[in-house]
């Protein structure tokens, strides 16, 4: 699963990946902000990858999701400023 949200940890309380057996799912966030606030810091904490994608075109962010074999990608930023709704229109995983 896949998380990518410019202010990661504010549409949830905690990560979604905190209730989650680790050993049958990864959980990566593809970060889009330009600095991490303690919500941000405190989702890193909690899942297993982190990819900084901010400056990175909608067509790279694609590419790096699918060649890292996302199955189930996950907005956090919704429809906000910065968001990068552009990458879901790539279809870069499976389910959205």
């Amino acid at each position: 699963m896949a998380l990518t949200s410019k202010r990661p940890g504010r549409v949830f309380h905690r990560s979604p990946s905190h209730a989650h057996d680790h050993r049958k799912f990864e959980f990566t966030c593809y970060f889009n902000g330009m600095s991490a606030d303690p919500a941000s810091w405190q989702l890193r904490s909690s899942v297993d990858g982190w990819v900084e994608i901010a400056g990175r075109t909608d067509d790279e962010v694609a590419d790096t999701i699918r060649r890292d074999g996302i199955d189930i990608l996950v907005d956090l930023s919704g429809h906000t400023a910065g968001d990068r709704l552009g990458v879901f229109a790539r279809r870069p995983a499976p389910s959205k």
